[in-house]
């Protein structure tokens, strides 16, 4: 169904999509790149079939239907509950969106990748970074910043089966870098240590 409008307050429309990624449960995430939004958003592709005259302000019309990202508890959801990034909380009616570089918010989020374990990775463009999100929250284990990454693009990443209990994900990430003209590989820690035990650790 169709997921993009060009106006309108509800968080379940798109503004200005700008990466598509598929996650464990089957459900469609896209960055917004709407200067005013910024954040990344989850749709539960499947048609409701039964309605037969969709309207925009239906809760489930053909387009899907918006997913929760983490559990908030306050009625009704905030808008909080269904991105990526920075947006209204509960209660918090004189939110304005704009960019962001704080950790965890965006500016201008572009190619999105989620992992075999449900990690989220956001190319957020204009900060210069990759950022991770696990369960809905910023994690803050797995960073890839603007020395390494300036303007990412798209990214595309690479699990990596080490034996049939245990699985490194997201051993490599791919990024494009227009700006550059290059596509940059990155490793993991983990998939660092399998091939040279001595490697050093992570920056703080």
């Amino acid at each position: 169904g169709i997921l993009t409008r060009s106006g309108g307050a509800s968080a379940r429309f798109v503004h200005v999509p700008a990466g598509l990624a598929n996650d464990r449960e089957g459900h469609m995430v896209v960055s917004d790149a709407d200067t005013l939004r910024n954040w990344v958003i989850r749709f539960d592709p499947t048609p409701d079939l039964s309605d037969v005259t969709p309207d925009p302000a239906d809760v489930d019309p053909r387009r899907g239907l918006v997913t929760e990202f983490r559990q908030i508890v306050c009625d009704p959801l905030p808008t909080a509950a269904y991105v990526l990034g920075d947006a209204p909380e509960c209660g918090e009616s004189d939110w304005q969106g704009g960019p962001s570089d704080a950790l965890g918010e965006m500016h201008k989020p572009q190619g999105v990748a989620v992992d075999g374990s449900g990690r989220v990775f956001v190319a957020d463009s204009m900060n210069n970074r990759i950022q991770v999100f696990s369960e809905g929250l910023y994690d803050i284990s797995f960073i890839i910043n603007s020395e390494a990454a300036s303007v990412p693009g798209d990214m595309a990443l690479v699990d990596k089966i080490i034996s049939p209990s245990e699985t490194y994900f997201a051993a490599y990430v791919f990024v494009v870098l227009p700006d550059e003209n290059l596509v940059r590989k990155f490793m993991s820690y983990e998939e660092q240590l399998r091939i040279n035990p001595d490697a050093p650790p992570p920056p703080e």
